[in-house]
């Protein structure tokens, strides 16, 4: 396969994994949502093969598709190749591949039961949506000016942004 044909098959793998994420939390059967990640999960680490080796280049958009779908794996393993896969996204010029990094690594601190750094990540406790827990921006580094360069909220605006967008 070549390049744009990758991409072609990309955009429709990308398009089926956010046609089942965007039809509002409540209504999403999360168990079949796992059985369907899985093929999809596993050609896209058959592309990033041929892209680590020099047998296909992707366009920005296109890294962030096959980022997002990473980022959507249950392993934690996946979430920096998510990272590493945004920031190649964000360098070719494609902005929300910088989001997709900070939401990478987020992912994987929040997995691996530390705080969260740019405050990506969101979780339902009782009835409510809140802000997974984060590190202070003091001790992360994390600030909003940086927030705002990586289409991230302020700190101070993030929940209300994801309850916005989620559709909830």
């Amino acid at each position: 396969m070549n390049s744009v044909e990758v991409e072609q098959e990309l955009a429709l793998i990308y398009q089926a994994d956010q046609d089942e994420r965007t039809v509002g939390w409540n209504n999403i059967d999360f168990e079949q949502l796992k059985e369907n990640d899985k093929p999809r999960l596993k050609r896209a680490k058959e592309i990033f093969e041929l892209i680590k080796a020099n047998k296909v280049i992707l366009s920005g958009q296109s890294l962030y598709q096959l980022g997002i779908l990473f980022q959507h794996s249950k392993d934690i393993n996946d979430y920096p190749i998510a990272g590493e896969i945004g920031k190649l996204s964000g360098d070719a010029g494609y902005s929300d591949g910088y989001w997709l990094s900070a939401a990478a690594e987020d992912r994987y601190l929040v997995h691996t039961t530390q705080k969260q750094k740019w405050g990506t990540q969101f979780q339902k406790n009782d009835e409510e949506w809140e802000l997974v827990p984060m590190i202070d921006d003091a001790e992360s580094g994390a600030t909003d000016d940086l927030r705002e360069k990586r289409s991230i909220p302020p700190k101070s605006r993030q929940l209300d942004v994801f309850l916005a967008r989620a559709d909830i």
